[in-house]
């Protein structure tokens, strides 16, 4: 199966600052980041 996807926009590489990528980012609570990593919720602070 072949695919052909189509720019809706122009590609240009843009460089961003730490706190750009950073806001741009979604929040995730510690607990379900320590889940996911397997830590249990007693080793947390």
């Amino acid at each position: 199966m072949i695919f052909i996807l189509e720019a809706k926009e122009e590609f240009t590489m843009e460089i961003r600052t730490d706190i750009e990528i950073a806001q741009a980012c979604e929040m995730k609570k510690i607990t379900e980041i320590a889940a996911v990593a397997g830590v249990e919720e007693t080793y947390l602070e």
